[in-house]
């Protein structure tokens, strides 16, 4: 069963979310997020996400990203990834690639990566709208 959790008093918190979670993190909190959990994390909080998880991370956040995990980096964010870790980040965010990682700068439409068993295919122009 998923867990709704939502703490904006607490400055201090630690949180392990697990399942389908979502976590809102503030200050100085930690938070490790498993399976399909989800964390929003703003100012000093500090974040693992492992498995599917999906971190959105702003203000100071830190965020350490494993397995299939997806990380948007927003404001002065550290990221660190591991295996098929997809980051969304302006080219601002300080990311640390390994694996298969890969980063996708939106303000300068990069994709980054250190990986050389990455291959990438443009697939053709883009299909007008209707």
């Amino acid at each position: 069963m998923g867990g709704f959790l939502k703490n904006t008093k607490m400055t201090f918190a630690t949180v392990e979310a697990n399942g389908n979670a979502t976590v809102w993190a503030y200050g100085n909190a930690t938070v490790e997020a498993n399976g399909n959990a989800t964390v929003w994390a703003c100012g000093n909080a500090t974040v693992e996400a492992n498995g599917n998880a999906t971190a959105w991370a702003y203000g100071n956040a830190t965020v350490e990203a494993n397995g299939n995990a997806k990380v948007m980096a927003y404001g002065k964010a550290k990221v660190e990834a591991y295996d098929n870790v997809y980051i969304y980040a302006h080219s601002s965010i300080e990311c640390k690639l390994n694996d298969e990682a890969i980063v996708y700068r939106y303000d300068t439409s990069t994709i980054q990566y250190v990986s050389d068993k990455l291959k990438f295919e443009k697939l053709g122009d883009a299909a007008p709208l209707p």
